[in-house]
């Protein structure tokens, strides 16, 4: 009967604590949920439909960004409740800002090609009243923004842009709602909401990621340490798709000079990536892994619009249809076998004589 009793006890004090969390919460996410549903309905006016009997992929940093001191997560389910978007669905897609960064919204409407963009004035919990109505929208646009259309019309696209589209979020908003049109892979989708747009960058982290995952990582590997020579766009993809991060030791870049590196030995001189596992024995192999940007180029021809989201949509898209062909753009250069009782971890190990250059003057 202790037992029993016990474990009632603790059932009580769980429940109460859940009870009394929510409670806490519940103003702030009720405000949030309604300033998510207020942006769809102001969304569904400039785009002259209804967005639950239409299809719309939503892009936000809701999550992230805070307004004020206020958590904007409820946003997510206002939206989901006005439009039928969804995260499991990639109809529903955050990308990841900095808490400061100003709160947006975008609706891209897969029927007409038309996006509505909106970033609320100031902090948007102090202008929504009990009806859920905002007092302002600081930014509020409305472009047509898909693929085939901007690219047929670049001149007046660039023209649009250079009077300023979409407040600062023109990049990420263009590249990734074309992305999630086109049914793009959701382990792709991951990469781009941690890296808070659609890049060539990313893409090819992707695609690195997918090499390594596929041809590196034997089943059953549990370890993997990845170690960037050459850091660009791609660490964050391959971070977030291999699980791979430096809180969990298995991460390091080195932030080498380009110039130097050019003239490594082959085939470091060509090695943008060393993806290390472990053999039984605890003896690290490392695959030095190269990404062909070239190769990639003159098979799209690198088209050129003069304008640097149509410029790096245009070659986006082309990667997005050739994901499945990992083998086609990484290179393999080499293996590298480490000394037994060494781990990747002991090549980056920080210098005593670099360290001391961060202590502060007069200590």
């Amino acid at each position: 009967m202790r037992k029993v009793g016990s474990i009632l006890t603790l059932c009580c004090v769980c429940q109460l604590i859940v009870a009394v969390s929510a409670w806490a919460t519940a103003p702030e996410y009720k405000t949030a949920v309604l300033i998510g549903e207020h942006a769809a309905q102001e969304a569904a006016g400039m785009l002259g439909q209804n967005l639950k009997d239409n299809p719309v992929i939503v892009l936000t940093n809701a999550g992230y960004a805070r307004s004020g001191d206020h958590s904007t997560l409820g946003c997510l389910d206002g939206l989901a409740e006005a439009t039928c978007a969804s995260v499991g669905s990639s109809t529903l897609i955050t990308l990841q800002s900095r808490p400061d960064a100003p709160l947006w919204f975008a609706f891209f409407a897969l029927k007409t090609g038309e996006c509505a963009y909106l970033e609320p004035a100031g902090n948007i919990f102090s202008l929504v009243n009990r009806s859920g109505k905002a007092v302002a929208w600081e930014v509020r646009q409305k472009a047509r923004i898909d693929a085939d259309y901007i690219f047929s019309h670049a001149d007046a696209f660039k023209a649009t842009a250079e009077k300023g589209l979409f407040g600062k979020n023109l990049f990420r908003v263009v590249t990734v709602a074309n992305a999630a049109a086109r049914n793009c892979p959701d382990r792709a989708l991951q990469a781009m909401r941690v890296h808070d747009h659609f890049c060539p960058g990313i893409t090819s982290g992707i695609i690195l990621a997918d090499y390594i995952q596929s041809e590196v990582i034997e089943p059953g590997q549990k370890k993997v340490f990845i170690l960037s020579l050459v850091p660009w766009c791609k660490e964050d993809a391959l971070t977030t798709m291999l699980n791979a991060t430096p809180g969990k030791r298995a991460y390091a870049v080195l932030y080498g000079d380009k110039k130097k590196a050019a003239a490594w030995p082959a085939p470091l001189n060509r090695t943008c990536t060393v993806a290390f596992t472990p053999d039984e024995d605890g003896v690290w192999t490392g695959r030095l892994l190269g990404f062909d940007f070239d190769a990639a180029k003159k098979r799209y021809e690198d088209r050129v619009f003069g304008q640097i989201v149509l410029d790096k949509l245009y070659a986006d898209l082309w990667f997005l249809d050739h994901l499945d062909e990992p083998a086609s753009f990484v290179e393999e250069l080499g293996r590298v076998t480490l000394p037994e009782g060494t781990s990747p971890m002991d090549l980056v190990r920080p210098d005593s004589r670099l360290l001391n250059q961060l202590v502060p003057a007069g200590k």
